[in-house]
């Protein structure tokens, strides 16, 4: 019996989050300089050494981009990522559940200087508002206030600032 026990507890602990906490999920932005860019619009950041794209390797990497805009003395190019969620959520021991409704576009944004890439801006789905007790990769503890599970951060800004820009 007592095996059992110890052996869901650690099964439980390998899924990265354990705890009994209820909030809510949002849109949100992550950005930052050093970057790397995938086959299928898929890319990593924190790479060991910042690579600076041209225009033309983003496009032949990625395709076309929806949009192409401007933003202080950048070029933005805009791509499509599929779709921003709201809504609640609860935790139960390891067992998530969401429950959230599309409710807008998120989009990829790089930026370009002079040619080359000097920032990548991604909206996505992170955790909002939280109140329980959680313990996983990134925080454990009481939670009861804004989170952002993107930075781990409590009080978080929801847009990323694009100081590269200015």
């Amino acid at each position: 019996m007592i095996r059992a026990v110890v052996g869901s507890v650690l099964a439980t602990l390998q899924l990265g989050c354990v705890g009994l906490v209820v909030g809510t999920f949002d849109e949100s932005e992550i950005g930052g300089t050093g970057f790397e860019l995938h086959a299928d619009r898929h890319w990593a950041f924190q790479v060991p050494q910042e690579r600076r794209y041209t225009k033309v390797e983003i496009i032949g990497i990625w395709g076309e981009p929806r949009e192409a805009t401007r933003h202080q003395d950048c070029e933005v190019l805009v791509y499509r990522d599929g779709l921003s969620w709201s809504g609640l959520w609860a935790y139960v021991l390891f067992v998530p559940v969401p429950i959230g409704v599309p409710t807008s576009t998120s989009e990829i944004r790089i930026y370009l200087r002079e040619d080359r890439s000097v920032g990548i801006v991604a909206e996505g789905t992170a955790n909002d508002f939280s109140f329980g007790f959680m313990c996983g990769e990134l925080i454990c503890g009481f939670l009861g206030g804004r989170v952002n599970a993107f930075t781990a951060l409590e009080n978080p800004p929801k847009r990323a600032k694009v100081a590269w820009c200015e």
